[in-house]
């Protein structure tokens, strides 16, 4: 396929089998992959991460430019913010 998308997989598996998946889907060659996740682990070495907030864009960029502007995502990656 050209596109995978990806929700939430991640979400119910321990970090090992997400390990794996991840190694996995890194393994995947020209094709596009939407993965919508509530883990930082799941999606910080994509290309370009979207943060969404009440259905809104609330920030974009890769992990280390995320990480950089000390926000929400940040906030999730060092555990200072707690998911719903």
């Amino acid at each position: 396929p050209k596109v995978l998308i990806f929700d939430d997989s991640t979400s119910a598996v321990d970090s090992a089998t997400e390990s794996t998946i991840r190694e996995g889907l890194a393994s995947l060659k020209d094709v596009t992959k939407i993965i919508i996740a509530q883990r930082v682990t799941s999606v910080m070495n994509a290309d370009q991460i979207i943060i969404m907030e009440d259905g809104t864009i609330a920030d974009s960029g890769t992990h280390e430019e995320l990480l950089g502007q000390k926000g929400g995502y940040y906030q999730l990656y060092t555990g200072a913010l707690e998911l719903d």
